[in-house]
């Protein structure tokens, strides 16, 4: 069977600087002892004010909504299926490049490699009471080659390649979409690997009528590295990075970035994470924080504390 899905090291010009480097984000952005924030409490508390901002397409409307946590192992049979996803090739680049930026053996990768199983935890939002006509993660990384309109804001777009920090993105009109990147980067941080992947399954229309898409990407957000940091070979294969790391498509128009896989694709590297697909008409969105720092006990503790009752 033919592999759906590449791994992909978002490069950059040799000549030129990372248009955003990731690594200062991941370092600042870190529980602060003064403030008595915990790495759970930041992680909550990102994801669920993501939720809402995903509840309502009225400016400062917020609606009910619920948010599931759940803790998965990731065991041999989830590689095995990695493996036929990305082909072997791609599960050993993801682990030499895991190894050249900052993980050794006990990165989740490597655990699972070396026969181990690796704890993850696991995010669903459930928006059906919302009165947003958009459910789950509406757009694409790459809208021209699913035949979308690239004038839209795309949730999804925004969600998975910006930071939500620069004064450049902000002139771009994207002052609105920090708490999405900020998201994503407690997302990572939360991470041992740096590294989440989102599913999404929204009530868009397919291009054969019917609706209910599905689409899946791996992120991973980690150091810039230059060629001063890497061997030669490190440099032919990975050349210079911008730290961003994905497990998708590549893009239409460039081959450095990545395209979301749609459909049994995005369900199957969905599955590899331990998240299950949702149901027609179940429409939202799950993300998998692979290799968790926290545990679900935490993440409870800090839903009750902040929010109310936890799921």
């Amino acid at each position: 069977m033919a592999q759906l899905a590449d791994v992909l090291i978002q490069k950059n010009k040799i000549d030129g600087s990372p248009k955003v480097d990731p690594s200062s984000t991941i370092r600042l952005f870190q529980p602060d002892p003064v403030d008595g924030l915990t790495l759970a409490d930041i992680f909550v508390r990102e994801v669920v004010q993501n939720i809402f901002d995903l509840s309502s397409d009225v400016a400062n409307t917020i609606y009910d909504v619920r948010a599931k946590f759940e803790e998965v192992v990731l065991d041999q049979s989830h590689l095995s299926e990695l493996k036929v996803l990305v082909g072997a090739r791609g599960v050993k680049k993801l682990a030499k490049y895991w190894a050249l930026t900052k993980c050794n053996e006990s990165s989740g990768l490597h655990k699972l490699i070396n026969g181990d199983s690796v704890p993850c935890v696991i995010v669903s939002d459930y928006t059906e009471a919302t009165n947003n006509s958009r459910k789950g993660m509406w757009g694409s990384i790459d809208p021209l080659h699913y035949n979308e309109s690239d004038e839209e804001t795309s949730v999804f777009h925004d969600y998975c390649l910006a930071t939500g920090y620069g004064a450049e993105y902000k002139k771009k009109g994207g002052g609105t979409v920090g708490g999405h990147g900020i998201g994503k980067v407690a997302n990572a941080i939360t991470s041992k690997d740096h590294f989440t992947v989102v599913y999404t399954y929204t009530n868009e229309t397919n291009q054969d009528g019917s609706v209910g898409v599905h689409k899946c990407i791996g992120l991973g957000v980690d150091e810039h590295k230059d060629q001063s940091d890497m061997t030669n070979a490190d440099f032919e294969e990975f050349g210079r990075t911008t730290g961003w790391l994905y497990i998708a498509n590549h893009h239409s128009r460039d081959q450095n970035n990545p395209r979301e896989l749609r459909g049994e694709a995005a369900i199957r590297l969905a599955a590899c994470f331990g998240i299950e697909p949702r149901k027609p008409g179940d429409f939202g969105t799950t993300m998998c924080v692979f290799n968790s720092k926290v545990r679900l006990n935490e993440v409870i503790d800090t839903y009750h504390r902040y929010f109310g009752p936890a799921h």
